[in-house]
């Protein structure tokens, strides 16, 4: 069919959340920045539910390009926004940004109960020295952060949501 105003709007808005992971791992680092903020301004600016979860989800997708420091802060704001939407929909779809950004974060779900985080710490910084003190990688100490202090109680948020849907899609992929 036409597409008329707000199809068309979003339709384009859909279309961009689509491409921007792939966008994001073809472009240099510097360019980034204005994928991540197309699609967060998508995501906090559009009156569609629909291009809301489209903005969540591709956000997720984000996390596996190889995400520096502070992406993988943003992402996890991101998500935590999407996590607070009003409908049932889009926190369904921040839910699988949050399995994706944790599924990036693969070093931290090896991790070994005996090891001590202040020797996981203290390899990291030697690594940082040895790499000239600007590393802008994740350490597993800061993976496990994120992981444990940011990323498991927004899942744990939405497995108790008010939504069944909600519940239910945490359900199946539990």
């Amino acid at each position: 069919g036409t597409y008329h105003g707000d199809d068309a709007t979003l339709a384009a808005a859909v279309a961009c959340c689509a491409v921007g992971p792939a966008c994001a791992a073809a472009v240099p680092r510097r360019l980034r920045p204005l994928i991540r903020n197309a699609l967060i301004k998508i995501g906090r600016e559009s009156a569609h539910a629909v291009a809301r979860a489209a903005a969540a989800r591709s956000i997720g997708a984000l996390a596996a390009v190889d995400p520096t420091r502070r992406e993988a802060s943003w992402l996890v704001r991101a998500c935590e926004r999407f996590c607070r939407d009003a409908l049932p929909c889009v926190r369904r779809a921040a839910l699988d940004a949050v399995l994706a950004l944790a599924a990036a974060l693969p070093s931290s779900l090896n991790i070994d109960e005996k090891i001590d985080l202040s020797l996981v710490s203290t390899t990291a910084a030697q690594s940082d020295k040895k790499a000239g003190g600007s590393s802008m990688s994740l350490s597993r100490q800061e993976e496990v952060h994120l992981l444990h202090c940011k990323l498991m109680p927004l899942a744990t948020a939405l497995a108790e949501d008010s939504s069944a849907e909600v519940r239910a899609a945490v359900a199946r992929r539990a």
